[in-house]
């Protein structure tokens, strides 16, 4: 006869060990294996464009709502967000390349394996939030600081703090410079640079907001006054 306790912790011990296919399906699409062997198992040479593959699955690949390719990889040490056709990853992929076969890569393998990559980044990759410089998330501003060391700030209504990561990808434009480092003040401190009246400055410090969240459409800030009411340089 069956014991009824047998059974239920067979069960339990089944349920526990199945795996979360669909956990799995969603994770960031990821290369288990980081070394690149330079031949395969008949000792004939990987082509340029198999070997940057394996290069570019050592990153974490993904895309973001309207269909873009991105990658994750790690560049002087930190992380850092890269469009799969940008300049930068092509150039980051050559450079792998050229250190480990000590040859530059042809431009028909850049371009045949930024195309797999992309295909496998939009296809088996899951959608991530995609933002530069600023993003709103969950009650909270989320600032890209722009320092070497990729320093992410998030802001909440009770003031902020410094964050190892954020819930979104932040990716940087040519131009982009670092803000200073962030401390504890007083927004009323605005009011002697920006000449309107006391009533109208909550006005001005919705606009700031909106500006931080990052969330389009983005307010306009108009202002009106007379020759000399300091329009120009507030």
């Amino acid at each position: 006869m069956t014991n009824v306790l047998d059974t239920l912790d067979d069960t339990e011990q089944a349920t526990a060990t199945k795996p979360n296919v669909e956990a799995e399906n969603q994770s960031i699409s990821t290369v288990k294996q980081t070394t690149i062997i330079l031949s395969d198992g008949d000792e004939k040479k990987k082509s340029q464009a198999t070997l940057l593959i394996e290069i570019g699955q050592q990153g974490k690949l993904f895309h973001c709502s309207s269909g873009d390719a991105y990658t994750e990889i790690i560049l002087s040490d930190v992380k850092a967000t890269l469009k799969i056709r940008s300049r930068e990853y092509k150039e980051y992929l050559s450079h792998k390349l050229y250190k480990l076969t000590d040859k530059g890569a042809n431009s028909n393998a850049i371009s045949d394996s930024i195309a797999t990559l992309e295909a496998e980044a939009k296809f088996n990759g899951r959608e991530v939030t995609i933002a530069v410089r600023s993003h709103f998330y969950d009650d909270s501003i989320f600032i890209d600081m722009g320092t070497k060391d990729r320093s992410i700030i998030e802001v909440r209504s009770t003031g902020w703090k410094s964050v190892n990561k954020a819930p979104i990808k932040f990716i940087r434009k040519n131009g982009m410079t670092a803000l200073p480092a962030p401390t504890d003040g007083n927004i009323e401190l605005l009011k002697k640079y920006i000449n309107v009246s006391e009533d109208e400055f909550p006005l001005i410090y919705g606009w700031i907001f909106c500006a931080l969240a990052g969330v389009k459409p983005y307010p306009i800030l108009i202002l009106q006054g007379e020759q000399g009411t300091g329009k120009s340089t507030t």
